[in-house]
């Protein structure tokens, strides 16, 4: 009797798969991976970060939960009997279609659960802070990033990789940096949004050598430098300068979340200060009783802070 012939497919993209059939030769987008815990001492000198490996023998199952790191509804799992070998023409970049654009990011309209890309110009970086969340001692810094329509974005993140990055962007301050954010999340808090890191899964390159990127610093509008706060009495005189273009729910979205009873450094750096502000008055003022808006000057200076009380008092007296 001769024995049943297994017919493998051609490739087919990953997110054409049915998880019923057994046998594919797989390509095209992200896919989670998991290794359970009695296998991670048989598989973790196989499988390095930017290496690409041809998989074979393993199962599909599904997929749900927070912060998944593919839109997918299924993800791998690796058997004792699943092996690895080198795929040297596999390309190591990052896909353009991950990277999300800012206006999506700020409106919300990407899937809260799903981890994404995102690359900007390092427009601003804040020291980096000892805070308690939950009850426990935790380090975070924040930073802004910048598009090419000049919107930007708040980032914060937290642990190990606040600490790495602090160290990594000293190296390039009074520099032009480009940085990509991989398999970042997507934070709200009364409805404004900024980006964060997901546990150990977020990673974050500063300048490196991508299409993206390149195309990036061609087209970029603005070249300034990257500024950064490097002591607590230098972190108070930059303050003021978080709050030009954002409003107060874009300030108060970069307190922990989890720990209301902090309060961000740029709100109590305005205690016992005099200054003059520029404010923006909206369309959306004049239409509703909407009491916020966006600065968008500030000045410290006290010889200007005076003479705009005088011009202000000698008016209201003459009227």
């Amino acid at each position: 009797m001769a024995s049943k012939q297994i017919i493998i497919s051609p490739y087919v993209n990953i997110n054409e798969i049915n998880p019923a059939l057994d046998h594919y030769k797989i390509r095209g987008t992200r896919v989670h991976a998991s290794i359970e815990d009695a296998l991670v001492k048989k598989f973790h000198n196989q499988i390095n970060v930017g290496e690409s490996k041809i998989i074979d023998t393993f199962s599909l199952v599904d997929y749900d939960g927070d912060y998944r790191t593919s839109a997918l509804g299924f993800k791998m799992v690796f058997y004792r009997t699943t092996t690895f070998k080198p795929c040297d023409d596999f390309s190591v970049r990052v896909p353009e279609k991950y990277f999300q654009e800012f206006s999506t990011i700020l409106a919300g309209k990407i899937d809260k659960q799903v981890l994404f890309d995102v690359v900007g110009q390092i427009a601003g970086v804040d020291s980096l802070d000892n805070v308690k969340t939950k009850g426990k001692e935790n380090v975070k810094i924040s930073f802004d990033l910048q598009d090419l329509s000049g919107d930007r974005l708040s980032c914060t993140i937290w642990g190990d990789l606040a600490r790495t990055f602090e160290a990594s962007i000293k190296e390039h301050e009074n520099s032009v940096v480009v940085c990509v954010i991989r398999f970042a999340c997507l934070k709200e808090w009364k409805g404004n949004y900024n980006v964060s890191n997901a546990f150990n899964t977020t990673y974050i390159h500063l300048n490196p050598s991508i299409p993206e990127v390149k195309k990036f610093r061609q087209m970029m509008p603005n070249t300034s430098v990257v500024e950064l706060v490097q002591n607590e009495d230098e972190a108070k005189n930059r303050q003021p300068k978080l709050f030009v273009g954002k409003k107060d729910d874009e300030l108060v979205s970069q307190i922990a979340e989890d720990d209301l009873n902090i309060m961000f450094v740029s709100l109590s750096a305005l205690i016992g200060k005099t200054m003059l502000f520029k404010i923006s008055i909206t369309i959306n003022n004049l239409k509703s009783d909407k009491g916020s808006y966006v600065v968008e000057k500030f000045w410290e200076k006290e010889d200007m802070v005076n003479q705009f009380v005088k011009e202000t008092y000698r008016k209201v007296n003459d009227n």
